[in-house]
């Protein structure tokens, strides 16, 4: 099957760092609104992760720690930013995503593929 270029993969990760890090003034959404983006985040990250990763299983194990240790590590340098704070729920948040996205990916890898073959986004 054709994969999707590693970027995807890396643009997830920079969307999530930016907005994970991002410093707040005091005026965050509600606390359900913060949940859904941390397993949004995270069900992107790992979406991406597997079209690519799951595909070209070169790196496969060191990539999977990394989403495994993301949440604990990002938690950690968000208590080191002002305005933001550790949370255990966001950590759980963040693996709901991570575990939603293994069954979604099983579910519509081929049409996702064949979108990105329509958009010309696909390499053998």
């Amino acid at each position: 099957m054709n994969k999707i270029p590693f970027k995807y993969f890396w643009l997830s990760i920079i969307i999530l760092l930016t907005l994970l890090f991002m410093p707040v003034d005091g005026k965050a959404p509600g606390p359900s609104i913060d949940k859904l983006a941390h397993a949004l985040l995270f069900l992107g990250v790992t979406l991406n992760a597997c079209f690519y990763f799951l595909e070209n299983k070169k790196h496969l194990i060191p990539v999977s720690l990394l989403i495994f240790m993301l949440p604990f590590a990002t938690e950690y340098i968000q208590s080191h930013i002002p305005g933001r704070a550790f949370d255990t729920k966001d950590i759980i948040a963040d693996f709901v995503g991570i575990l939603l996205a293994i069954p979604i990916y099983q579910i519509f890898k081929k049409q996702i593929f064949k979108i990105f073959e329509l958009l010309g986004e696909t390499s053998k």
